[in-house]
């Protein structure tokens, strides 16, 4: 036996031989071929006897290395070559094998798109002396079995080196320089391992030469969805560094990359080592040998892991064995920032393409992607439609231009929106012909008929639905009646998707001709493009939109990235009464899951450009009753001889507030949050004209012209206004009475940081203090009636810009961030219960007069809200 260490120019005598041998192993690899995958292949023919002595000669002492092939691709398969070679040597094991689920784990997490760009070469190494030679047979059969589509395409190769490659011993090597140790039958298990290894490269750097990289993994490792595409990404990433070896395990051996040429100079290193070290110490080795050779190992050895062994974080494969294949070890090593988030798919050259579409930014930076992909907050991708591509392209500006990517799916929802059109308007003229008037009970059976409706439209999607009793609702006559039921439904359960609550509302206000309508209320009529009917944009046309939007999503097979639930209310225009309750009641089982809240129940601040709505005000109803007589009296028997009613109550509310709307109620202004600079900012950039707000509303002057102004008091500061006196004459003709007691009416619509209980304690000891300094002698009660709190929310989340992404694919445009002037006190209580943000999604426009004679919704803002809503499901796989 020749030593290293005790013969050096035997040693280097064997070193030149040796490397004429692989030179010649080389030459004679690349000309022997594979026919039908099953010819010889000659690996090795041995040139001279005088090799005998060295250590590394015995593989080689014979002419014939042939591969058992047990699955190879079929002989009719034209197949390019993969980009990457993934070898894993296989062994039996005593207690566990881990083989089929690891083929199965790396299948899976393929997309599509990446299946060309791989070979899976599987080496069966049984051991001689476990006389195992038929768990080779066996896993042939189980893939073949388990996996023929990957088998039929060429994916999966399973090989075995003849019987006599693996002796029943090794040599060992008494000398060995680098001092290991081990006891026998360790020593045969590593030295087995490390033949296992080299052969399995050879069998690679032959059969696939025109491949450009080959990965080394075990046979019990995981991996992610995406690993190839993120492995080819990477070594992109790199290609400036001078990398001899790329890693994306840090376990031993497992996921070390070669570039093929590096394989063959790590397998010219490796084999004189067999023998003496474990092959991750000849890894190890191989770098230091390149680049320290004259350098000092420490400083050398940072300088190796910054350019040349250059690791993948966080790591892309897992080790899940636990079992060894040397009888008796267990090693429960893991990768502890491993992640099995799926990542996207790459393509060759400076394009990016993704099996799902991203619908984010129009412009996203390359360093934002790896950040992205190589943290353990990877970017969540959804495929707006079945096997839609999306590419990429780098710019030389170092970003990426996303391009139609997400268009192509909204363009095809936006036509078959459009396409339906007719239907979706008739759908409408269904529901607006049901006079579900809450207010009026002569009208709850209609109520009750309009949540019939939506729940037949709602399942025929195949939400799930439930109505729940809502309890009874006493009557100003002392009388009782049932309130409608609370329409639940629910779209999709899966855990992994996140899931949004959609709120509207199925009741609408009274409505009559003879009100001052053009057209009959409760007959959807079309005129110059628009859609008159009570309940067409306030709420009914929101709703349908929503039920619209789901069934083109689904008639595309668009895929919708989150669970959707429905809570639609019959009792919303005469305050939601008991709809707090139920939700309530099932803050922990219908609620429990909600991530976010939209809610369509509002309008644009102008006609033209979309907004999104962050803040409503609250508000606090007052009741002012003034009393005197035991009954009404003639005003020429009596008029001046007592204190009237209505000149007493006149008067207070006069005081109330001055012509200009300034508030008169002490400390009411000390309550309001005060305005920041970037609050005032924001205003200065909202799209509102002054002119047409006032043309619209019909008033030839505003309190302002200044649309910040104007804005701010619309939205922003509190604002006290009388609706009416309940008791007086207001009849046509002329009625002289004086009436015995009026009851004035008066709202204060309040803002953060108001709460109701302090506003009430103010209005009520301001009203009291005025009643005495007027001296009547009339009877005077005030008392608070509602109180709802104002509502702001942050616009800075993943549901806002998921809608603002909608919007402005839509309509073209940035929408405006706008707060409402009114209340929908049911947006606090979501907000409050789920813990959870809520969005106002406005489709209809300022001037559809809801709650006035001739409502109506623009056929453009219902057809194009049904898209924007259809765009916004489809955003919110950011959520």
């Amino acid at each position: 036996m020749i030593h290293l260490k005790s013969q050096p120019r035997n040693c280097k005598l064997a070193i030149a031989l040796l490397f004429a041998l692989i030179l010649c192993s080389i030459y004679l690899f690349n000309n022997n071929q594979i026919v039908d995958g099953q010819k010889p292949v000659t690996l090795i023919k041995v040139l001279s006897s005088n090799l005998t002595a060295t250590h590394f000669y015995y593989f080689y002492n014979y002419t014939d290395t042939t591969p058992v092939f047990y699955i190879s691709p079929p002989s009719d398969l034209h197949r390019t070559a993969p980009d990457i070679v993934i070898a894993i040597p296989t062994v039996p094991r005593n207690n566990q094998s881990y083989i089929i689920k690891t083929v199965e784990n790396l299948l899976a997490q393929l997309y599509d798109e990446e299946k060309h760009r791989i070979v899976i070469v599987i080496s069966c190494n049984y051991d001689v002396n476990q006389e195992n030679s038929e768990y080779c047979v066996q896993l042939a059969s189980t893939l073949s079995a388990s996996f023929d589509w990957a088998c039929k395409q060429g994916l999966i190769e399973l090989i075995s080196y003849p019987e006599y490659w693996t002796p029943k011993e090794f040599p060992q090597d008494p000398l060995n320089p680098f001092n290991i140790t081990d006891p026998p039958d360790r020593f045969y298990w590593r030295t087995k391992q490390h033949t296992d290894f080299i052969y399995l490269m050879s069998y690679c750097l032959h059969v696939h030469p025109a491949s450009s990289f080959y990965i080394q993994l075990e046979d019990d490792v995981l991996t992610r969805k995406g690993y190839v595409s993120e492995i080819q990404r990477f070594i992109q990433k790199v290609q400036s560094k001078p990398w001899l070896t790329l890693e994306f395990s840090n376990l031993g051996f497992i996921g070390k990359l070669f570039r093929m040429q590096s394989l063959q100079q790590f397998v010219i290193h490796d084999l004189p080592l067999y023998n003496l070290i474990p092959i991750d110490w000849s890894f190890d080795e191989f770098h230091f040998r390149s680049f320290c050779k004259h350098l000092p190992r420490k400083p050398c050895v940072r300088k190796v892991y910054r350019e040349h062994r250059i690791s993948h974080r966080p790591p892309l494969f897992q080790h899940v064995g636990l079992y060894s294949s040397l009888a008796g070890k267990q090693q429960n090593l893991k990768e502890k920032r491993f992640s099995d988030t799926p990542l996207p798919l790459l393509i060759e050259g400076n394009k990016i393409q993704l099996a799902n579409a991203i619908c984010t930014d129009n412009s996203v930076t390359k360093d934002m992607i790896y950040d992205m992909y190589y943290k353990e907050k990877p970017l969540e991708i959804v495929n707006p439609l079945p096997k839609l591509k999306l590419t990429l392209y780098f710019n030389e500006s170092a970003s990426i231009s996303v391009g139609r990517m997400c268009t192509i799916a909204l363009e095809k929802l936006c036509q078959e929106v459009e396409r339906r059109q007719s239907k979706f308007i008739e759908r409408l003229r269904e529901a607006v012909a049901i006079p579900s008037v809450s207010a009026d009970k002569s009208h709850r059976e209609d109520v009750f008929k309009m949540t019939d409706w939506a729940e037949k439209h709602l399942t025929a999607l195949g939400i799930k639905c439930k109505q729940v009793e809502n309890g009874t609702q006493k009557l100003l006559d002392g009388s009782s009646i049932r309130l409608p039921p609370v329409l639940f439904g629910t779209l999709g359960e899966d855990k992994s998707k996140k899931t949004l609550l959609v709120y509207g509302h199925l009741d609408v206000q009274p409505a009559d001709k003879s009100d001052g309508w053009n057209t009959e209320p409760f007959d959807l009529t079309e005129n110059n493009g628009k859609l008159f009917g009570r309940g067409s944009s306030d709420d009914k046309g929101p709703v349908i939109a929503w039920i619209n939007a789901i069934e083109v999503l689904q008639a595309l097979k668009i895929e919708i990235p989150v669970n959707i639930k429905f809570v639609l209310e019959g009792m919303e225009e005469s305050g939601s009464e008991g709809l707090d309750e139920v939700l309530l009641k099932h803050k922990d089982t219908f609620l429990h899951d909600v991530d976010a809240t939209c809610i369509s129940d509002n309008y644009w601040l102008g006609k033209n450009k979309p907004c999104l709505t962050y803040g409503l005000r609250g508000v606090c109803y007052y009741a002012v009753e003034v009393s005197s007589p035991k009954q009404d009296l003639h005003s020429g028997i009596y008029g001046g001889t007592i204190h009237e009613p209505m000149n007493s109550l006149i008067h207070i509310l006069s005081r109330l507030s001055d012509v200009n709307g300034k508030i008169n109620i002490e400390g009411l202004d000390k309550l309001v949050a005060p305005v920041t600079d970037a609050e005032r900012e924001l205003y200065k950039s909202i799209d509102f004209d002054v002119k047409e707000y006032s043309s619209d509303i019909g008033c030839e002057k505003l309190i302002s012209d200044s649309p910040e102004t104007i804005l701010m008091n619309r939205w922003r500061f509190p604002a006290l206004s009388l609706h009416g006196i309940e008791g007086a004459f207001h009849s046509p003709g002329a009625k002289t009475v004086i009436p015995s007691k009026v009851i004035g009416k008066f709202s204060i619509r309040i803002v953060p940081n108001m709460e109701p209980d302090a506003v009430h304690q103010l209005v009520i000891a301001h009203v009291e203090r005025e009643w005495a300094n007027l001296g009547s002698h009339c009877n005077m009660k005030v008392k608070a009636i509602q109180g709802g709190k104002p509502w702001v929310a942050d616009f800075d989340n993943a549901l806002y810009r998921a809608g603002a992404k909608a919007l402005e694919q839509v309509y073209g445009t940035k929408p405006d961030y706008t707060r409402e002037g009114g209340s929908i006190p049911v947006t606090l209580t979501f907000q409050e219960i789920t813990k959870k943000p809520v969005m106002l999604l406005p489709i209809g426009a300022c001037d559809d007069m809801a709650h006035s004679q001739n409502e109506k919704i623009d056929i453009k803002n219902y057809i194009k809200g049904t898209q924007v809503l259809g765009a916004f499901l489809m955003e919110l796989s950011q959520l």
